[in-house]
């Protein structure tokens, strides 16, 4: 699982935090700026989701049982950089943003799910079906939280007319 979900990550230039159990901590858009890390984020979920589904196919054929994930994208103000002390730093994200993306993992997906905060949801709305799940108190936010689940990318234009030029031959 985490060379899949490494794979996936890192595809889409992001950055792994750490391991944490059976869990992968990434973030997208530092240290390098990347306007556009809401979308990288959400495409790195859905490879996540594809390769274990993928991989799941093969556990099953083979007799073992399928592996659950599940996955919270969260966009918001961190701090990022060298975090620690005189005799141990490591290279973190820490803040809000990154405690309620646990919470939104821990607390309101389900297994298969990739639940989406708003500010990841208004940031990648027009290229992604989603899912309004309803409103959450989450620990650590005072008021409830409107809450998404990313359903797939949509094609755009341009790969839709690729795609329709290649069916008619």
């Amino acid at each position: 699982f985490f060379t899949l979900a490494s794979d996936a990550i890192f595809s889409q230039d992001g950055t792994i935090d750490k391991f944490v159990g059976d869990a992968v901590m990434a973030f997208f858009g530092a240290p390098i700026d990347q306007p556009d890390h809401p979308a990288r984020a959400a495409a790195a979920a859905l490879k996540v989701r594809d390769a274990v589904a993928e991989w799941n196919r093969e556990r099953v054929a083979q007799g073992e049982f399928p592996l659950e994930v599940r996955i919270a994208l969260n966009t918001g103000e961190t701090i990022v950089g060298e975090i620690g002390s005189e005799r141990r730093v490591e290279y973190t994200v820490v803040g809000n943003a990154v405690n309620v993306a646990a919470r939104m993992e821990e607390f309101v997906a389900m297994p298969g799910d990739i639940v989406v905060g708003p500010a990841t949801y208004e940031a990648i709305k027009d290229g992604h079906q989603l899912a309004q799940l309803g409103f959450f108190a989450l620990k650590g936010v005072s008021n409830q939280v409107p809450l998404y689940k990313l359903l797939s990318a949509l094609e755009s234009p341009e790969m839709e007319a690729a795609s329709r030029k290649q069916s008619a031959r």
